[in-house]
């Protein structure tokens, strides 16, 4: 009866939304990097590892509720009974609705197709066919950007006629505005043929009271786009937990969502019972979905409001019990650690057939870091023991030996009609980011690790497909820091830092045995490594964006400007084991401070290889040279003495977006800019004391692309889609 009832409830919250709608242990390696590292007292305490590692899959609905009571009581015990112990208590609103999502349209249907054959910008992704999201996408003929500050999203008719090859600004205009509810949050979007996806967190103001938090929901909105002036919505998915990440590949949207247990409601349960066991009801923390599906089918159409009927249909499920996986961690680690294991919801869509009920899988773990490739997902997060161990019989490890801290798990997930797991592993220490990582055409995957034990080392594992160590790479340039790396094709491009940069290659043609086959040594560092073009009579090139380096007297090195550079790597010697490495090009943009938000967020790196041609959003600032000095007065009052010494501060120079063309034979030239420094140091919002603030910077949300021969960029600040380089210029105001 109580399950009807949050079906219904759920049901009707649908309703309120939609009235405003319109990873056998690897063998033992003779590893002495570790086992000499655990010598004296350390290697006489290494204990068989207890803890889990591989999923277990719930078996049945009671199976989840035993394994949660235990789990919550050992939380209670080791984690959360000391805090809650003040009696900190916030009652959760039992009812549950849904704010109104004002402005939305439902339209008819259009047989139009939408084509393209001349070239525009994409997102620049990690993996080929692998899209990613962002708050601006284009399919050519019409740019669709999210404004953070109206909280709306834009759909601007492009310039460019695909069909003629032609430009025309007089045709770039606002055809449609989608404006989103003011409490949703991290909005991205996808395009991908006919369809417009909408994702975004929503924070829910009222829901129903349960040890699963449901406090937001993963919003997924699908839209047909095919006729861009009756944009038709297709399909509504409500997810519990808010939006980490996502990948679409072809039709099949992959968004990973997190949600987390609600401790609150369990205090007064242990409170009152001194067994401290508490009776768990797998509805209370089985995350949710809502499905909102157009369809024609006339019995389907469950969809009423307030008495109309509309042809849509409508379901609310809880996850089956079967679906949900879990690693638990131990009594000691969660008391060490104070290790907090959240859900995280992977849901698969698809965006061609919205009459497929949405798949997903649930992770009960700890988990940070997400690689997907065109057939696998990959989850990585940090494994804390609290105890030096060896792996047993039946564990993934890549080594015999692990210290007790920075160590990782990596989950494998393998793609396809539904998501399936794989396998886990244990890897020793921890990867970067998701550059770190790599799946080959054989399934082998990679992934880079960098050491803080005793000292800093960088490490290469090569796992099989079912997550067996295959071959590794380990302690590269000791006590240097990894800062970026880069595979293509057979190659990894790999850069370390301390105060002298290495440029590692590293030969990947032999998965079992990979080898450095290059080293080149430049006294700067890049974050971001990107191809220039295809590898072409055995030459390869890369963009490099850096940071320019300088040392202190006492030997600190800090950062200084950016640099950009192009780089050649000749293969021609590659079958005697030899490579050769040359820094072809380089141009340091201004001094120390100057930031590119393309440094950190590989989106932002705008690369069109036919036009050569690099879109770079720069803050770019300069040293000043001042004095800085204490003045002494005599008992008059009259200037008796004066200590100065000089400082050294800084003052932004320029502020927007730069056009580099890059050649491997004529360098690289800065052939246009735009700057909006002077408006941007008026806007206290942005700036201080002559200085734009970086992550101000970063929250215009600022994006630049090209459509042909068209350069535009997109902000928050100014509300206006800039036609910045053509025959003419365009601004068009959001409004």
């Amino acid at each position: 009866m109580k399950k009807n009832i949050l079906v219904w409830l759920c049901l009707w919250v649908v309703a309120l939304l939609f009235i405003n709608l319109s990873f056998s242990r690897a063998d033992d390696l003779n590893d002495t990097q570790i086992i000499d590292s655990l010598s004296g007292q350390e290697s006489q305490e290494i204990k068989d590892l207890s803890q889990e590692i591989k999923f277990k899959q719930i078996k049945s609905c009671n199976n989840f509720e035993t394994i949660m009571e235990d789990f919550i009581k050992n939380s209670w015990d080791n984690i959360y009974g000391w805090y809650y112990g003040f009696k900190w208590w916030v009652l959760m609103e039992a009812d549950m609705a849904v704010s109104s999502l004002a402005g939305w349209a439902i339209a008819k249907q259009s047989s139009t197709v939408i084509s393209s054959t001349t070239d525009y910008s994409k997102t620049n992704t990690q993996v080929d066919w692998v899209d990613e999201s962002d708050i601006l996408k284009t399919n050519g003929e019409y740019v669709f950007y999210f404004n953070q500050k109206q909280n709306k999203i834009y759909v601007i008719n492009s310039p460019l006629d695909i069909n003629s090859s032609s430009i025309n600004l007089d045709s770039a205009d606002i055809l449609k505005t989608i404006s989103l509810p003011t409490d949703f949050q991290n909005t991205q979007i996808y395009v991908k043929d006919t369809k417009l996806v909408i994702i975004s967190t929503k924070y829910m103001s009222k829901y129903v009271q349960s040890l699963l938090d449901r406090s937001n929901k993963t919003m997924v909105i699908t839209y047909d786009i095919s006729d861009i002036n009756n944009l038709k919505l297709l399909k509504i998915n409500a997810i519990d937990g808010y939006y980490f990440d996502s990948r679409l590949i072809e039709n099949k949207l992959y968004i990973v969502s997190r949600s987390y247990i609600n401790w609150g409601p369990i205090y007064p349960l242990m409170e009152k019972n001194s067994s401290k066991s508490v009776d768990i009801k797998s509805k209370d923390l089985t995350p949710t979905e809502i499905d909102v599906s157009y369809t024609t089918d006339i019995k389907k159409q469950s969809l009423k409001v307030w008495g109309k009927k509309y042809s849509y249909s409508v379901s609310a499920n809880s996850v089956d019990c079967n679906d949900i996986y879990y690693i638990l961690p131990d009594s000691e680690s969660m008391k060490k650690y104070r290790i907090t294991p959240e859900f995280w919801i992977i849901s698969t869509i698809d965006i061609d057939d919205t009459s497929k009920k949405i798949d997903t899988k649930v992770v009960f773990g700890s988990l940070w870091q997400m690689y997907v490739s065109k057939d696998s997902i990959y989850l990585a997060n940090n494994f804390y023991v609290w105890y030096n161990f060896r792996c047993p019989v039946w564990a993934m490890c890549m080594m015999p030996w692990f210290r007790w801290w920075e160590n990782s798990l990596v989950h494998k997930f393998k793609l396809g009609s539904e998501l399936s797991y794989v396998n886990s592993s244990v890897i020793p220490w921890t990867p970067l980011n998701q550059y770190s990582m790599n799946e080959d055409d054989s399934w082998n995957f990679n992934i880079i690790t960098q050491s803080w034990d005793e000292k800093v080392s960088t490490n290469l594992f090569t796992l099989d497909k079912n997550l067996k160590l295959y071959g590794s790479l380990k302690n590269i340039e000791p006590w240097e820091q990894f800062k970026s790396a880069r595979y293509i094709w057979d190659k990894l491009y790999l850069v370390t830092f301390q105060q002298i940069d290495p440029l590692f290659v590293v030969d990947l043609k032999d998965q079992k045995n990979p080898k450095i086959i290059w080293e080149l040594k430049i006294p700067w560092y890049s974050t971001y490594l990107h191809p220039y073009g295809d590898e072409s009579n055995w030459v390869q090139y890369l963009i490099w964006l850096w940071y320019d380096t300088w040392t202190w007297s006492w030997g600190g090195t800090v950062n200084s400007g950016i640099k950009l550079d192009l780089y050649k790597i000749d293969y021609n010697n590659i079958n005697n084991d030899f490579v050769s490495v040359e820094q072809v090009f380089t141009k340091t943009l201004w001094w120390q401070w100057s930031y590119s938000e393309s440094l950190e967020n590989p989106r932002m790196f705008v690369w069109d290889k036919n036009r050569k041609s690099l879109y770079l959003p720069l803050i770019l600032q300069r040293n000043l040279e001042l004095q800085n000095c204490n003045v002494y007065y005599d008992k008059n009052w009259k200037e008796a003495k004066r200590n100065c010494y000089p400082v050294t501060t800084y003052e932004t120079d320029f502020a927007w977006v730069k056009w580099y063309n890059i050649d491997t034979s004529l360098g690289i030239k800065e052939i246009y800019s735009e700057d909006y420094k002077d408006i941007l140091l008026k806007d206290t919002n942005y700036s201080y004391d002559g200085y734009i603030n970086q992550w101000s910077f970063a929250g215009l949300n600022f994006r630049v692309g090209y459509l042909w021969d068209v350069i535009y960029n997109v902000n928050n600040l100014f509300g206006q889609f800039d036609i910045m380089w053509s025959s003419d210029s365009r601004k068009i105001d959001f409004k």
